[in-house]
This record gives C-alpha cells, structure tokens and sequence, in this order.
C-alpha cells in the first residue's frame, strides 16, 4: 500500500525547515529510505508526486489463470 499525497508533502517540508531526511522519517515514523528518496525527487525535480510506477503488475491469480477461465465458462462461478 502506497503513503498518501499529504504525507508524502508533510516529510518534505519537514525536512525543507532544515532538519535530515532521516530525521523526518523517524518523527512520521516511515522508512529512512523512502524519506530519503521523497527528498532527494523534490531537490532534484521539485516536485512531491510520486514516480510513475516502473514494474510489472503480477497478479497472484495469473497461475490460476486456466482453470479460473474454465470455472468461468462452465457458468460455476
């Protein structure tokens, strides 16, 4: 599950008044390294929206993918 935008926002500022990137995860009680990767995207863009999202979406039902399609079409489901 993903941080919300206000957080996202709330950790740069946090650390824009001057305190660490770690600091900032420590008092939202985050990972130091998402707080740092927050920071570091908004000194070098400016801007405090996440990233497009890079990977491949996996569905854990894609190995049952088969037999769900065959449930489906026999009308079971």
């Amino acid at each position: 599950m993903g941080y919300s935008s206000d957080l996202r926002i709330r950790v740069i500022r946090f650390a824009e008044k001057g305190a660490a990137a770690r600091a900032a995860a420590r008092h939202f009680d985050i990972g130091d390294s998402t707080a740092i990767r927050w920071v570091a995207r908004f000194r070098r863009l400016a801007a405090s929206r996440p990233g497009r999202f890079k990977g491949q979406s996996r569905s854990p039902l894609k190995k049952h993918e088969d037999w769900l399609l065959a449930l489906v079409r026999q009308g079971l489901i």
